[in-house]
C-alpha cells in the first residue's frame, strides 16, 4: 500500500501517543481543559476553581449558616500559539524493501522529536514572571554540598505559598543536578517502585525526582524545578499531517505540524532552582 493512501489521522494520533510516552516536563502538567484545537489561534479555556471559604466557631456557638457564597472560578484563557513542523521521505525502494517497518522507525523518530519540542517548551516555564526563584540570580554555584539544601528550600517554598503537605510534588533536574544529588545517595530513595514505575529516577523529601536535558538554560544557569501537577497547564498537541510525491524523487514525502501551548496557572506551586555548577 502506497504511503498517500494509508490513514494519516491514525498515524498522527499513534506520533502523538509516542510524543506523550517519552516527554517528561510535559507529563507533569494539568490537561483539564474545555475546547479542541483545530490550528494556530483557537481559543482552549483551563479549568480551575477558586477556594472554598470554611467558617471555624467555638465548640459552645452553635452553627449557623447564611445563604452559600458562589466559589469563584479561576479559569484562564489560552491562545494556542506553538507550532512545530515535522518531514520525512521514504523512498520508494524503502518501502518494496519493508515499508512497514521504516513507516514505524519514521513515527518513532517524530515521536522522540516532538517530545524533546514540548518539553522543552514547559522548561521555559521555570524563568517566566511570577516564579519563585531559589538562588535567583544564579550567585551560588550548586555544589554536591548544597545540591540537597536547595531541593530542601524550594520545597519549604511551596509550603510557605499553601501548598498541601500530602501535595505530590515533582522535582526535575539536568543530569548534573542529579549527580550531585547521587553523591548523597543515603539520602535518596531509588526503591521506592511507585515511584519508579512513572519514570522517577528515585525520591528525595517527599518529591520524585525526574532527569531530563529538556531543562532550561539562560544566561549559563540551568533552572530546574520542583511543582504541584497543578502549576503548569499543557494544551495537548494536534499533529496534522499530509503526504506527498516527492518532487523529481521515486519517494513519498510527509510533512506536519503540531500545534500545542500552555501556561503557569498556579504561580504559587512552582519554584524554580536556579545555578551553574562548580
Amino acid at each position: 500500500m502506497a504511503y498517500s493512501e494509508r490513514n494519516w489521522k491514525l498515524i498522527s494520533a499513534e506520533i502523538i501517543k509516542k510524543a506523550f510516552d517519552e516527554a517528561v516536563l510535559v507529563k507533569h502538567c494539568t490537561n483539564q481543559y474545555e475546547g479542541e484545537i483545530k490550528g494556530r489561534g483557537d481559543s482552549i479555556k483551563i479549568i480551575g476553581a477558586g477556594n472554598i471559604a470554611v467558617n471555624t466557631v467555638s465548640a459552645a456557638t452553635e452553627p449557623t449558616f447564611g445563604d452559600p457564597s458562589a466559589i469563584t472560578e479561576t479559569a484562564q484563557t489560552l491562545i494556542v500559539n506553538q507550532v512545530s513542523t515535522l518531514q520525512f521521505m521514504v523512498s520508494d525502494l524503502d518501502q518494496s524493501r519493508g515499508a512497514k517497518k521504516a513507516l514505524e522507525e519514521y513515527k518513532t523518530q517524530a515521536g522522540l522529536e516532538l517530545a524533546d519540542a514540548h518539553d522543552k517548551f514547559v522548561g521555559g516555564f521555570a524563568n517566566t514572571g511570577g516564579v519563585e526563584k531559589i538562588n535567583g540570580t544564579g550567585t551560588v554555584n550548586i555544589t554536591k554540598d548544597n545540591a540537597l539544601e536547595f531541593c530542601n528550600m524550594a520545597k519549604t517554598k511551596l509550603w510557605q505559598n499553601g501548598v498541601k503537605q500530602n501535595t505530590k510534588l515533582f522535582l526535575e533536574v539536568t543530569p548534573k543536578y542529579w549527580e550531585y544529588m547521587y553523591q548523597n545517595i543515603n539520602a535518596i530513595d531509588t526503591n521506592n517502585h511507585e515511584s519508579i514505575k512513572n519514570g522517577a529516577v528515585g525520591r528525595y523529601n517527599g518529591m520524585d525526582i525526574f532527569v531530563t536535558n529538556n531543562i532550561l538554560n539562560a544566561g549559563g544557569n540551568d533552572y530546574c524545578m520542583v511543582r504541584t501537577g497543578r502549576a503548569v497547564a499543557f494544551v495537548n498537541p494536534l499533529i496534522k499531517l499530509e503526504p506527498k510525491r516527492a518532487n523529481n524523487m521515486m519517494a513519498d514525502e510527509v510533512r506536519g505540524m503540531s500545534f500545542y501551548d500552555g501556561k503557569v496557572v498556579r504561580n504559587k506551586e512552582i519554584v524554580s532552582i536556579v545555578g551553574k555548577y562548580a
